[in-house]
């Protein structure tokens, strides 16, 4: 009778173990992204690279690659 108990404890703790593995792995990069990088992949950098694109583009500086 107490083996049984010890087997399913056993099982709830390799389940229990198993889950959190898979949520570390699962979570790890969102976590990082959220944390370190989502400013640096802020909306606005994207238009100021637009912007700097047309204004090269409007002085001529890509005029030598369609030659």
């Amino acid at each position: 009778m107490n083996q049984g108990l010890h087997i399913n404890m056993l099982r709830i703790f390799c389940r229990l173990y198993n889950l959190t593995i898979i949520c570390y792995h699962s979570l790890y990069l969102p976590f990082l992204y959220i944390t370190f990088l989502a400013d640096f992949f802020r909306e606005e950098d994207f238009l100021l690279d637009d912007a700097y694109y047309s204004e090269m583009r409007d002085a001529g500086f890509f005029d030598a690659d369609w030659d």
